[in-house]
């Protein structure tokens, strides 16, 4: 499918066509031509704007991706002392496996995060959060919890919160 892309009114000086604009550029038979593509549009272009705040800010203020963050809760959580498998660190976080080792190698680089290598089976790895790396969660993790409600939680009534906790659960359920 090709969708032409145009500045609205709205999104003047953003140079983005809305989630309307480009739902209504869909072929009439499609599923995204009309509110399905509103709601479709609309969550991949405000996921991308959340993560891009999000990213900044911490970025700004901790010199560390929001990847890098995501990383560092999941290993800090973790039980072995902070450590998994780099395969299973790959299936909890939202971002792909080469990315996954890009941000292991960076966040390694800094002290953050050991690599550990398996003593019954050479093919599997582990990452282990540092001391640094628990003290950059705890430095980092306010800018995170100020971004999100800032720039997520804010704009929405507790309702609306609700009600989009319970359409994401109901959606990855039908994932499953």
């Amino acid at each position: 499918m090709s969708i032409q892309t145009r500045n609205s009114g709205a999104e003047a000086g953003k140079g983005a066509p809305s989630p309307a604009e480009i739902a209504s550029q869909c072929p009439t038979d499609s599923p995204l031509n009309g509110p399905g593509g509103e709601a479709w549009f609309g969550l991949l272009h405000t996921y991308a704007a959340l993560v891009r705040k999000v990213d900044g800010e911490l970025a700004a203020q901790h010199r560390m991706s929001l990847s890098a963050f995501e990383l560092l809760v999941r290993l800090s959580t973790a039980p072995n002392d902070g450590s998994l498998s780099v395969t299973e660190l790959a299936r909890q976080v939202v971002i792909s496996p080469s990315r996954v080792s890009r941000v292991v190698d960076d966040l390694g680089r800094g002290g953050y995060v050991e690599r550990r290598a398996c003593s019954t089976d050479a093919r599997v790895s582990y990452v282990a959060i540092t001391e640094a790396g628990r003290d950059l969660l705890a430095d980092a993790s306010s800018t995170f919890d100020d971004a999100i409600r800032h720039h997520f939680l804010d704009p929405l009534a507790d309702d609306e919160v609700a009600q989009l906790g319970a359409i994401w659960d109901k959606l990855l359920r039908e994932q499953r």
